[in-house]
């Protein structure tokens, strides 16, 4: 059953150290970059460039333009690290500052990544970016070396053009722990414990002289194992008519017989307003093959309810959600 339930807790914990960006990431000066964009002569003399040239920016300095507005493929690297040597089991910083020049569509963006040859792109670390044109900022890129073979690579998916005003790589996280003063300290030293939520009760229904509704009566019909109709979404209609009926005669139960009913509009079914009310499905399941509303049920304004023996499903056959493979044979060079 797809039920949505919010619990609010409240916690209280104590903090005896706060993260802070690490001097280094704030003071370029107080530790050399391992690796640091150099342009000499017109050229970048210590990265493989595609997309990319050296120009001019604003305040004269020459810096990198990546341009990938003419390109047709998806994915375009421009700056790419291939001779920084990063350590395994120790963490790096990639800074870029930057200014948008365009960003073409909403599936367009920068990014910077690190991928490790030995360890594939399910190791993959990333940071994308988006921005209007003129917009100025730093991206940073936190990697965690599992490996010693990172290669770093800033691209442009899609179309899209920007400056690099500057780039480096730092070792370490970018943060460091800063020890709060003793009275901050002293002020947390007994915190409350956290004791979670208080025993409750919940109510019953309690409408022993509502009638009884049988959804058969407002026109569903079981039809979950032929193909679906054209036409309305006939059982969603009579969901719609039965639950408003149960509403307005304050209705103790409404009974579904047991099979398989299909909706087919992709609307969610919503029981809204109804108090002191049972919802028997008698082990019915109700089949989708289309959602539209982002939930299969809702409910909502409801009372004393109950909901019971029913299953939401997925029509497989219609609209397979993933497909799924078998093994048959494993070589010997297989990884």
């Amino acid at each position: 059953m797809w039920l949505k339930i919010f619990l609010r807790t409240a916690l209280s914990a104590l903090f005896i150290s706060l993260a802070v960006p690490n001097a280094s990431a704030q003071n370029p000066g107080s530790q050399a970059p391992i690796w640091q964009l150099s342009i000499k002569n017109n050229v970048a003399a210590n990265c493989d460039l595609q997309f990319s040239h050296v120009e001019k920016g604003a305040n004269g300095q020459p810096c990198l333009a990546a341009d990938s507005r003419n390109a047709k493929s998806e994915w375009n690297s421009c700056i790419m690290l291939p001779n920084v040597s990063l350590k395994s089991g120790k963490d790096y910083v990639v800074t870029i500052n930057y200014e948008i020049i365009s960003l073409n569509g909403t599936d367009s963006y920068f990014y910077v990544f690190a991928r490790s040859a030995k360890l594939g792109i399910g190791a993959d670390q990333w940071q994308p970016w988006r921005g209007k044109p003129g917009a100025k900022g730093t991206a940073k890129l936190r990697i965690a070396a599992t490996a010693g073979d990172f290669v770093i690579t800033m691209g442009i998916h899609n179309q899209g053009a920007i400056r690099i005003n500057s780039m480096k790589v730092e070792q370490g996280s970018g943060w460091t722990q800063m020890t709060l003063n003793s009275a901050a300290v002293a002020a947390q030293a007994n915190p409350p414990t956290v004791t979670g939520a208080q025993p409750f009760t919940i109510d019953a229904p309690n409408n022993p002289d509502g009638p009884v509704l049988n959804l058969a009566d407002f026109g569903a019909v079981a039809d979950g194992n032929a193909p679906p109709l054209p036409g309305p979404d006939r059982n969603l209609v009579a969901m719609k008519a039965a639950l408003a009926k149960c509403k307005a005669v304050k209705a103790s139960k409404l009974i579904v017989p047991k099979g398989i009913y299909r909706f087919t509009s992709g609307s969610t079914i919503i029981f809204d307003g109804l108090s002191d009310f049972v919802f028997d499905g008698n082990g019915s399941t109700f089949l989708f093959h289309q959602i539209k509303g982002g939930a299969g049920m809702s409910l909502k304004n409801c009372n004393r309810t109950v909901f019971r023996n029913f299953n939401l499903d997925w029509d497989w056959k219609i609209d397979p959600l993933a497909s799924v493979g078998r093994v048959t044979k494993v070589g010997p060079k297989t990884a």
